[in-house]
C-alpha cells in the first residue's frame, strides 16, 4: 500500500462519503478519486480508469454488484461494475441520456432496483422500463433535492428530502414512466382558403397554391407542460424539428408526394408513435413530363447545332495547336535535360572538390595499418598455437585450453579476423581507385580501361556486401568462366555496389540475392536477382530518371540508377535493363559488349 492510494494518510483528500458493498469491501468518495479498500490494502481511481473526473461526491452500491457514483461537478453520475482490479463496463448518465440536471445531490435504490438520482431540478428515476422525471408539479415538496436526502423502505415506497420539504413516494400503482401520448390532428388546410381536410383522406391540391397548414395536438391529461412535440414533412425534410405551438407551416411546396408527420413525448421520456397526414401536389402542364420533355428536346436540338459548328471549328484549332505543342514540347524536354545535367554536374563539382581532400588521408592510414596488422595476426595466431601446445602437455592443461578456445571460439576468430582484414584491404583499394577516378574526372581526364574478367572485382563486392547483411538474407553467386573484356574496373564495381544495395533495401530483413555471371556472343552479362516485392509497372520507364526514387523521403537521392546507367551505356557501350524476377521480385541485367567500338 502506497500513502497517494491511502485516504487516511493524504493530507489533501477530502473524503465525502464511505459505502460498503455487497461483497464486504469499502469504497470512499473524495476530491482526488473514488478509493477501495479491499483485502487490506488501499486502491484509487481516477480518470485514468475511465472516470470523468477524479472528484467524485456521492456512491450507491447496488444489488446487482454493480456501483453508481456522483461527481462534484455537474457531470451527472457514472455506474460501472469492479472486476480484476479493475472498472468494467462504465455507463455515464448526463444530458445525454435524459438526465435533466448535471449536478447531483444524492443516489439512492429502491426494492425494486431502480437506481435514484437527486438534482438541483427534481428528481430522475432510472429503472427496467426507462427513465422517469419527477419535479414540484408531480407533488414533489421541492426541486431542490437536499445531499445525502433519501431512504428507500422494503416495500418499495421511497423517502425525498428537499430544501423545502420531506416527500414520501408510495410504489403502489407505479410501473414506470408514462406511455408516450398519441397525437391528434385538430386542423389541416391545403392552400389558402380550403376548407379543414380529414387526416384520413390523401389530399391533393395544385402547385399554385401548394401550402400546408397543421394544427395538432398530444391526447394526455397530465403533465402538459412537460409534452414536447416534433414534426417533419416526409418528402421534403428527413430530420424532426421541434414544433412550437402546436403547429406547422409550409409553403411553395414542389410537386410531390408527401406526408405530415407528428409526434409527442413527456420530457424526457421517449418519442411516441407519430400521426401521419398524407397528401399531394400536383405538377402544372408545364411542369409535366411532357412539357419538360419538350424543352430538354428542344435544347438538345439547339446544343446539337451548336455543338457540330464548334466542333468544326476545334478541329482546325487543335491541328495548330499540336504543332506548336509538339514543337515546344521537343525544346522543353531539351531544355530540361540540360537543366537537370548541369545541376547535377555543378552539385557533383562541389561535392567532389569537398570529399577528395577528406578522401585520401584516411584511406592512406587504412591501407598502411592493414599489413602491419596482417603481420601482427600471423605473430598472434603462431603464439597461441604454441601456448596450445605447451598447455597440452598435462591433462588439465588440455582441458582448459579445450575450453577456452571453445568459449572464445578462437579458431573461428584468427579465420574470421584474417577475411575481415581481407575485406579491409579491399574497401580500402576500393575507395582509393574511386578517388583516383573522382580527380580524374575533376581534372577532365578519363579513367582507364583494362582488359580483363569483371567477376573478379564482382566476387570483391560481394564479398563485402555480404558482411553486412542480416542473418535470414543470403547471396547465391553463379558465375560462368568469362572471356576478357575491356572495362573501368572501379566504374563496373561501382554499378554493382550499387545494385547489390539496392536489393538489400528490397528483400529487408529475409530473402535471397542472386548474382549471375554469363556470357553470349555478343556481351558479358551480370544479373542481380532478389526475393523483395519488385517495382510497379506504372514506375519502370521512370526508375532510371535522375532524382526519382520509390524510398521514402530522406533515404535516397534518386541519382543511384542514373548513374549506373550512364556509366554502362555511356562509358562501356552497353545496356543496363528492368526486369522482373522468377522469384517475384526485381531483376537488373547488366550487358558489356565483348568488342568495344
Amino acid at each position: 500500500m502506497t500513502a497517494p492510494d491511502d485516504p487516511s494518510r493524504d493530507s489533501a483528500e477530502r473524503v465525502a462519503q464511505v459505502v460498503e458493498d455487497s461483497k464486504g469491501r469499502i469504497w470512499a468518495t473524495g476530491t482526488r478519486g473514488l478509493s477501495l479498500y479491499d483485502g487490506g490494502h488501499w486502491h484509487r481511481f481516477t480518470t485514468a480508469d475511465g472516470l470523468k473526473r477524479n472528484a467524485v461526491s456521492y456512491l450507491v452500491a447496488r444489488r446487482d454488484g454493480t456501483l453508481c457514483v456522483s461527481y462534484l461537478d455537474a457531470l451527472g453520475a457514472s455506474c460501472f461494475a469492479y472486476e480484476r482490479e479493475h472498472l468494467q463496463n462504465i455507463d455515464h448518465i448526463d444530458g445525454n441520456r435524459g438526465l435533466v440536471h448535471g449536478r447531483v445531490y444524492f443516489l439512492g435504490e429502491d426494492a425494486r432496483g431502480s437506481l435514484w438520482i437527486g438534482t438541483g431540478k427534481g428528481l430522475d428515476v432510472f429503472g427496467s422500463r426507462g427513465h422517469d422525471h419527477f419535479d414540484e408539479t408531480d407533488g414533489l415538496p421541492g426541486n431542490d433535492c437536499d445531499a445525502t436526502a433519501f431512504l428507500a423502505d422494503p416495500n418499495g415506497d421511497v423517502w425525498i428530502g428537499t430544501s423545502t420539504g420531506i416527500g414520501h413516494f408510495a410504489a403502489d400503482g407505479y410501473d414506470g414512466p408514462m406511455a408516450p401520448p398519441a397525437v391528434a390532428f385538430v386542423d389541416v388546410r391545403l392552400g389558402e382558403s380550403s376548407p379543414p381536410l380529414q387526416a384520413a383522406t390523401v389530399a391533393s391540391v395544385p402547385s399554385q397554391t401548394a401550402t400546408l397548414a397543421a394544427r395538432f395536438t398530444a391526447i394526455a391529461f397530465s403533465n402538459e407542460d412537460r409534452i414536447e412535440h416534433e414534426v417533419r414533412l416526409v418528402g421534403l425534410e428527413t430530420e424532426w424539428h421541434a414544433s412550437e405551438g402546436r403547429q406547422a407551416r409550409y409553403s411553395a411546396l414542389a410537386p410531390a408526394h408527401y406526408e405530415l408527420e407528428v409526434r409527442a413525448r413527456v420530457s424526457p421520456g421517449t418519442w411516441g408513435a407519430p400521426a401521419r397526414f398524407p397528401f399531394d401536389v400536383r405538377a402544372a402542364w408545364w411542369q409535366t413530363v411532357f412539357a419538360k420533355g419538350a424543352e430538354v428536346l428542344a435544347a438538345a436540338l439547339a446544343l446539337a447545332l451548336f455543338v457540330r459548328w464548334r466542333l468544326r471549328r476545334l478541329r482546325g484549332l487543335n491541328v495548330e495547336l499540336e504543332e506548336v505543342v509538339a514543337a515546344r514540347t521537343q525544346e522543353l524536354s531539351r531544355a530540361q535535360a540540360k537543366v537537370a545535367e548541369s545541376e547535377k554536374l555543378s552539385a557533383l563539382g562541389r561535392l567532389l572538390a569537398q570529399l577528395s581532400h577528406e578522401l585520401n588521408n584516411p584511406v592512406n592510414v587504412i591501407a598502411n595499418n592493414v599489413e602491419p596488422m596482417r603481420g601482427y595476426l600471423a605473430d598472434l595466431t603462431r603464439a597461441v598455437a604454441e601456448l596450445r601446445e605447451a598447455a597440452e602437455t598435462t591433462d588439465e592443461g588440455r582441458a582448459r585450453a579445450a575450453a577456452l578456445f571453445e568459449k572464445l571460439e578462437l579458431d573461428y576468430v584468427t579465420q574470421d579476423f584474417d577475411a575481415a582484414l581481407n575485406v579491409v584491404a579491399l574497401a580500402s583499394a576500393r575507395v582509393r581507385a574511386v578517388h583516383s577516378e573522382l580527380r580524374a574526372f575533376m581534372r577532365g581526364g578519363e579513367p582507364e580501361r583494362v582488359l580483363g574478367d569483371p567477376t573478379s572485382g564482382l566476387r570483391d563486392t560481394v564479398a563485402m556486401v555480404r558482411r553486412g547483411l542480416p542473418s535470414a538474407v543470403t547471396i547465391r553467386e553463379v558465375y560462368e568462366d568469362l572471356p576478357p573484356i575491356s572495362f573501368h574496373p572501379g566504374q563496373l564495381d561501382q554499378v554493382f555496389l550499387n545494385l547489390l544495395q539496392n536489393a538489400m533495401h528490397a528483400v529487408g530483413d529475409r530473402g535471397e540475392i542472386v548474382v549471375t555471371a554469363s556470357f553470349t556472343d555478343a556481351s558479358v552479362e551480370v544479373t542481380i536477382d532478389d526475393t523483395g516485392p519488385g517495382v510497379d509497372i506504372a514506375l519502370r520507364e521512370r526508375i532510371f530518371e535522375p532524382f526519382f526514387t520509390t524510398k521514402d523521403v530522406g533515404q535516397g537521392t534518386g541519382l543511384g540508377l542514373s548513374i549506373c546507367r550512364r556509366i554502362v551505356v555511356e562509358g562501356h557501350g552497353g545496356a543496363l535493363d528492368l526486369e522482373t524476377s522468377p522469384a517475384g521480385g526485381a531483376r537488373f541485367v547488366v550487358r558489356v559488349p565483348r568488342i568495344v567500338s
